[in-house]
């Protein structure tokens, strides 16, 4: 029994490993679309809150934020900020109250001033 010789051997090699080669960068390329296609639509999703949430902060808007499905670090450390301001927020209003009472009751000017330092320093 002998082989039939059907050509050079390491022409015949690089023809089917380019063939071969040549599927795997193409299933490779449609893997990496999906991924980026995936990737995408999360960022996006992510972004599209990160922008609410700024949006009402810069609209001065403390109320309360709905909980997201999503996680990421932005996410949280910006819930984070917003509930640090809501809550200074909060405390200068009711600093506000205190140095307006402390004005409409006629109190003295040391009561005035400690309202007004307590406000300052909520502020700074």
């Amino acid at each position: 029994m002998h082989l039939a010789q059907s050509g050079p051997t390491l022409a015949r090699l690089a023809e089917e490993g380019f063939a071969i080669l040549g599927l795997f960068v193409v299933v490779n390329l449609i893997g990496l679309m999906i991924a980026e296609g995936i990737w995408s639509h999360h960022e996006n999703l992510v972004l599209q809150d990160f922008t609410r949430l700024i949006g009402k902060m810069r609209e001065l808007d403390f109320s309360g934020d709905p909980e997201t499905r999503r996680r990421h670090e932005v996410l949280a450390l910006a819930a984070a900020w917003r509930a640090r301001e809501r809550a200074r927020f909060a405390a200068v209003r009711n600093q506000l109250a205190k140095l307006e009472a402390a004005v409409s009751d006629e109190r003295s000017a040391q009561d005035m001033q400690d309202a007004l330092d307590g406000l300052n320093e909520l502020l700074s």
